[in-house]
This record gives C-alpha cells, sequence and structure tokens, in this order.
C-alpha cells in the first residue's frame, strides 16, 4: 500500500465512491493548433503577431517554437509568446536566433502556462521585446499541444 496518493490517485482508489477523473488530465484526447508567419518586416519592440486561438476548456500540455537560421548580423531579437493576461505564460524572452542557429524550443514545465486550462476563448500571440535587425524573410512557427474532451 502506498504511503502518499496522488490528487487523481486519491479521486480513484482512496475516496469512496470514488469520485469522477477530469478527462483533461486521464484519457484526454490531445489536440493541435500550429501557425506560421514569414515576417515581411523587421519587428520591433512591442510589435505583436496574432497566431491562433485557443478554445475554452483547453488544457495546454506543452508548446513549441521554432525559428530558423537566415543571413545578416545584428542582434538575434526576442520574444515572448502567452496570452490575454499573461504575455509570456509559454515563453518568456525567447531569442530569435536568425544568424547563429535555428531555434527550436520546447515549452518548460515551469512556464505558467503548462496545465493551465483555459477559463475562456484565448488568442495566443507573440510579443517582440527585443528588436531584430535580421527578422525580415524568416519564418516563425507556433505549435500548441493541448487536451480538450
Amino acid at each position: 500500500m502506498s504511503s502518499y496518493y496522488g490528487k487523481n490517485a486519491t479521486k480513484r482508489d482512496v475516496v469512496i465512491p470514488s469520485q469522477k477523473l477530469n478527462t483533461n488530465e486521464n484519457g484526454g484526447r490531445v489536440r493541435r493548433m500550429y501557425d506560421s508567419i514569414v515576417l515581411t518586416a523587421e519587428l520591433a519592440i512591442s510589435d505583436t503577431v496574432a497566431m491562433m486561438k485557443l478554445p475554452m476548456g483547453a488544457k495546454i500540455i506543452g508548446a513549441k517554437f521554432v525559428a530558423p537560421v537566415a543571413t545578416g548580423g545584428g542582434p538575434a531579437g526576442k520574444v515572448e509568446v502567452g496570452y490575454e493576461g499573461d504575455t509570456d505564460a509559454l515563453f518568456a524572452d525567447t531569442e530569435c536566433d536568425f544568424g547563429a542557429g535555428a531555434i527550436d524550443a520546447d515549452m518548460s514545465g515551469s512556464a505558467a502556462a503548462y496545465n493551465a486550462e483555459m477559463a475562456k476563448e484565448m488568442l495566443v500571440f507573440l510579443t517582440c521585446t527585443e528588436a531584430s535587425l535580421i527578422s525580415v524573410g524568416a519564418t516563425l512557427e507556433l505549435e500548441v499541444l493541448y487536451v480538450l474532451d
């Protein structure tokens, strides 16, 4: 017999009668949203790029941000990725290393959005926090994985 139980293990095994487990935490279907943009101008500080809308009830389980290698020189630039109320919930000050190497970043488990459930439909957006002189023609990609059942 275990000494300790997780929240859902308690609901399933310890509480009599058992409580219903949230399908967003046990056996839910993973869904994927993807969006990309080819930059036609350099990103300036505070520029925002609207990406996807997450539906109400979506529980975020992962995200990936991709910025490619590009030619040129100058500062790489940085973006944060989030939604209303938390503009860096998925990625905080992520460097867009357009010059030296591609960025292929996964959202960490310590990000504010990890395991967060959307109380309403949320627009996900990128915000430039450090300007880049070499972003023209670069493609930024964002993928968000979530559970909604």
